[in-house]
């Protein structure tokens, strides 16, 4: 793997974390992940050049070996250190036997997705017509108004 393919690794492997775990303060996590992703990104540019510099890149076995390692490094501090609403770490989740359960992933997935149809949606709520009955009389009474006009203009042109 070369350091984009581990990079989107680091990336992998924070959104598989913050799937799984959905119960996390929304600021603070967002920037905890981007606190790790410059973190292990570093340490990829690092370890990218020093295998560069040895010669080890050549060989497939290091190259998945380090890739390994660092898959997990990446793991062990996102649940080591990832905060909690419960203030309990996944790593102590898990020892505790705390596995993640389908509700737990549909809660995670549904925290980072983003809801593209915002205006459909609120376009048919109730609270944005709240005003419409009043315009709606409104626009009707200048019609009967308008209707009222055409017909003292016929009667005057009539006489």
């Amino acid at each position: 793997m070369n350091g984009f393919q581990r990079f989107a690794l680091v990336i992998l492997c924070i959104l598989a974390v913050m799937i799984c775990y959905p119960y996390y303060p929304t600021g603070a996590t967002w920037g905890f992940a981007g606190i790790i992703l410059a973190v292990w990104t570093g340490v990829i540019m690092v370890l990218s050049v020093l295998l560069g510099v040895l010669g080890l890149d050549r060989f497939e076995w290091v190259n998945r070996l380090v890739t390994l390692l660092l898959m997990v490094g990446i793991l062990y501090s996102l649940l080591n250190y990832m905060p909690q609403e419960d203030n309990k770490t996944p790593l102590v989740k898990l020892q505790q036997g705390l596995r993640p359960s389908g509700e737990d992933i549909k809660t995670g997935i549904k925290r980072l997705t983003f809801n593209f149809d915002f205006v459909h949606r609120n376009v048919r709520s109730d609270r944005n017509f709240v005003n419409q009955n009043e315009k709606k009389n409104e626009t009707e009474s200048l019609k009967k108004k308008q209707e009222n006009n055409w017909t003292n203009v016929d009667i005057q042109v009539d006489e």
